[in-house]
């Protein structure tokens, strides 16, 4: 329920620490291909990169779990064994040339912190972010994330409608 949003917010947007990076991987100059970054390759993560990697995208994934990058790899996505709130990484990455930046992680902290690093690196970068919690919304809002997905509110809203549903289904003879 999430991944779908965050792939129609791609599509309306584009038009159609330590770390394992190769340097030619990270290399976005000469790309022609517009550039997105998602950040935390859990379940969320992956349907956006499976989404995304459809599309005639440069897909960078960064994950500090190594096994979760191997599956982006596997995807054939360009992934990276790093801590994205550390500029060093972000711009290794090129993030100053994405046109997206998805954070995916579900610990508002974390997400917070790398939101503001992205703005800091990159401030014309979009950034999408995941809400976990209602109650952190705004606070990824405030640290520079244009597009927030309220997780419990697009839960409520998916409940609302199997009940919708359901009622129809039993309202029938």
């Amino acid at each position: 329920m999430l991944a779908p949003r965050l792939s129609a917010s791609i599509h309306r947007i584009i038009g159609l620490g330590a770390f394992s990076v190769d340097h030619d991987e990270a290399d976005t100059e000469g790309d022609t291909r517009k550039h997105v970054v998602i950040i935390g390759f859990g379940p969320a993560g992956r349907a956006i990169g499976q989404a995304a990697g459809k599309l005639p995208l440069r897909v960078d994934v960064v994950d500090m779990n190594p096994g979760i990058v191997r599956s982006a790899r596997d995807l054939g996505l360009l992934g990276h064994v790093a801590d994205a709130s550390h500029a060093d990484v972000l711009e290794h990455l090129g993030i100053n040339h994405a046109h997206i930046a998805i954070v995916t992680i579900p610990d508002p902290l974390a997400a917070r912190a790398i939101i503001k690093q992205i703005r800091v690196c990159a401030p014309d970068t979009h950034i999408i972010a995941r809400g976990r919690y209602h109650r952190h919304v705004q606070e990824l809002f405030d640290a520079g994330a244009q597009e927030v997905l309220d997780e419990e509110e697009l839960v409520g809203t998916r409940l609302a409608a199997r009940l919708r549903r359901q009622l129809r289904v039993i309202d029938t003879p």
